[in-house]
């Protein structure tokens, strides 16, 4: 046997190995379900996994030069996954919290978001962006009003968190 056949003997049962893999990790996933969010106030009742809703004190924010975001709708649903036929099932996993707060925007409201500003709820959790026009983030408990810090800086570098406090999205619970 040559080296060239030995060689391509390794290559095909790396290949084999790393795709069966793959498909198994693939395969548990879809079985749990991914993680779902609602993308409308509407589905999320739909759903049955509908909390409530929340009004921004400022319907817009302009973040120095970088930003303008008109929020659109934001509230609370219970974290979920997907089921059988798209079907809304509850989290079972806890450790990130019960909830997931969703904020609708505009399309000029993501520019540059992470690498010039962002928004920390606290040190460990921050909005991140679930799509073209949305933003969320995890929460334990739904509060009244929530006080979001937008903070001026790269997200990515350590030195770069809670430095320079730009404004607050305060979110109000519509009762």
């Amino acid at each position: 046997m040559n080296n060239s056949s030995v060689v391509r003997k390794v290559v095909s049962r790396f290949f084999c190995g790393s795709l069966t893999i793959l498909l198994y990790s693939y395969c548990i996933n879809v079985n749990k379900g991914l993680p779902g969010a609602s993308n409308s106030i509407e589905m999320s009742k739909k759903n049955g996994v509908f909390l409530c809703e929340y009004k921004p004190l400022q319907n817009s924010l302009i973040i120095d030069t970088f930003a303008n975001c008109n929020f659109q709708s934001i509230w609370i649903e219970k974290r979920w996954r997907y089921g059988e036929n798209g079907k809304a099932i509850p989290f079972e996993d806890h450790s990130r919290g019960d909830f997931q707060l969703i904020i609708q925007t505009d399309d000029s409201c993501k520019t540059h978001y992470t690498s010039k500003w962002y928004v920390a709820y606290d040190k460990y959790n921050n909005l991140r962006v679930a799509g073209e026009h949305f933003f969320t983030m995890d929460v334990k408990l739904p509060l009244d009003t929530f006080f979001l810090p937008v903070l001026i800086g790269d997200y990515y570098e350590k030195n770069a968190r809670y430095d320079n406090k730009s404004d607050e999205i305060i979110l109000i619970k519509v009762k």
